[in-house]
């Protein structure tokens, strides 16, 4: 091959206006431009070649011996010319070129990736992706949603205020508050009168343990295999994880690059949310896992949570008995199977098995806090009786 031609432009003092279109020769002497204005050789020793223009889409040939001359063409198949490839020269250069040429490449290949996969991967990766903007929320806001939520449900609840058995429960609750790793912010802890088995946890550190669980629990391991159990729902950020994913993909999308702000009107609605919510199956297993690690870390018996769990499955049992009793036994049958239709937590037997399987790693030993229990399991049996002897005396009196 005698020479090759490319369509090229040039910019010079002697030309008009300063450029002028013509012709790119590549010849075995070296770069040959053409226009009718004027002409330039450049010798392909100490020429210089280099991408320019938007998108590096130009390539620019200049040589220090022809001062003021740049010539260019927006024709990229000169970088592979086979004549340029016969001069040494030139192949540092034109490496670098074809290097961030496929860089170039790349990256918008990249880009294109992403904007079609990023829509797809919030919708089948939506609890991860929720996970990762959640930690992008300030402590402070989860702080304060939790404070707002909480004070929602005071409305309704009939907390317990007594210093004392604050005190008490402090003393149990603090051995795992201390195995926090990397605490947002500190846990608040509250008894509430209520005759339902449970216990719940809201952003920024809010833990609500019903009288009944206290009452009902037979040993410290048991009432703090629960309270470990709420307190990770806490440290998962489960209930924020729930929020965000309520707020759609764009604003979690903004979220993970690095804007919040668009979450602050969806925190500042999500009371409802939080107070009724129930937890996927993963964030129910995930919340298992987490609380055994974290008793295991206070060296505190994880079995307790077995033994917590085994007797609300008695409890079932025995509604599944009264239920037959009244209604008889194919009636029952369809209301058990439509309850773990409708359930959105993992059966409870399954988690007894996973939480055995996790708790084994660690056989103990452990420490016995039951004496501190059973002095906060007597303080609220003593407050559940004394409230209940008031409010009897109140209806008394309302019917006289």
């Amino acid at each position: 091959m005698s020479s090759s031609r490319y369509s090229a432009h040039a910019f010079h003092d002697s030309l008009p206006n300063g450029r002028s279109s013509g012709e790119l020769r590549v010849t075995a002497a070296g770069f040959q431009f053409r226009c009718a204005a004027g002409a330039v050789d450049i010798p392909f020793r100490g020429a210089e070649l280099r991408l320019g223009g938007a998108s590096d889409r130009l390539v620019f040939v200049s040589h220090p011996a022809r001062p003021g001359w740049s010539v260019y063409t927006d024709d990229r198949g000169l970088i592979a010319d086979p004549l340029l490839a016969q001069q040494p020269e030139l192949q540092p250069a034109l490496s670098g070129m074809r290097r961030k040429r496929a860089g170039g490449w790349l990256a918008t290949l990249a880009i294109a990736l992403l904007l079609l996969g990023l829509p797809l991967a919030l919708l089948f990766n939506i609890d991860i992706l929720a996970g990762m903007a959640a930690k992008r929320i300030p402590a402070e806001w989860e702080e304060g949603l939790g404070k707002r939520v909480f004070a929602q449900y005071e409305i309704g609840a009939q907390l317990v205020e007594d210093k004392a058995m604050a005190a008490q429960l402090k003393k149990l609750t603090d051995p795992l508050e201390r195995q926090i790793e990397k605490p947002r912010y500190p846990f608040r802890f509250h008894i509430a009168k209520d005759s339902q088995i449970n216990a719940f946890a809201l952003p920024g550190g809010y833990v609500v343990i019903n009288s009944e669980l206290i009452l009902r629990a037979r040993t410290a391991d048991e009432l703090l295999g629960v309270v470990a159990h709420e307190m990770s729902h806490v440290t998962e950020q489960h209930g924020m994880r729930s929020v965000i994913t309520s707020a759609g993909v764009l604003l979690i999308a903004q979220a993970l690059l690095g804007d919040v702000a668009g979450l602050a009107a969806t925190l500042a609605s999500a009371a409802p949310l939080l107070l009724n919510q129930s937890y996927s199956r993963s964030f129910e297993k995930q919340a298992d896992k987490r609380g055994v690690e974290l008793l295991q870390r206070a060296r505190i018996d994880p079995l307790g949570m077995v033994r917590f769990f085994e007797l609300v499955q008695a409890e079932e049992k025995k509604r599944q008995e009264k239920i037959r009793k009244s209604t008889g036994d194919r009636t029952a049958d369809v209301l058990e199977g439509a309850s773990r239709f409708l359930s959105t937590h993992p059966q409870t037997q399954d988690r007894i098995e996973a939480i055995r399987k996790m708790a084994a790693k660690q056989p103990g030993p452990y420490v016995n806090l039951d004496a501190d229990f059973l002095r906060l399991q007597e303080q609220v049996r003593t407050f559940v009786a004394q409230d209940n002897k008031e409010e009897e005396g109140k209806e008394d009196e309302n019917q006289d």
